[in-house]
């Protein structure tokens, strides 16, 4: 998947192996796992500085953001989805932290 934003990767991380990153987190995410169980370096079997990694994290961010935008989208455009629903969506995702 394209991002609509030009996005520059780190140096030694093709695009290819991003996408493959994104689909193991994405697995890894689906079982429950959390921000910090996630090692950008085991899951691509390269090292990465702290700033490399915190770039690659970003753009996972945008990346997984881009992919909910396109299926809310989605759904708008068929009708199947209320913007009442959608707004309530919103606001539990956006509800302060306990």
């Amino acid at each position: 998947m394209q991002l609509h934003h030009p996005v520059t990767l780190p140096p030694g991380l093709s695009p290819a192996e991003f996408e493959q990153l994104a689909r193991d987190v994405f697995a890894l995410v689906q079982r429950d796992r959390v921000y910090a169980e996630i090692d950008v370096a085991a899951l691509t079997g390269k090292t990465f500085d702290p700033a490399e990694t915190a770039q690659i994290r970003q753009l996972l961010g945008l990346y997984f953001g881009e992919l909910a935008g396109r299926a809310v989208d989605a759904q708008a455009a068929s009708g199947s989805v209320e913007s009442v629903v959608m707004r309530d969506w919103l606001d539990q995702h956006l509800r302060p932290a306990a």
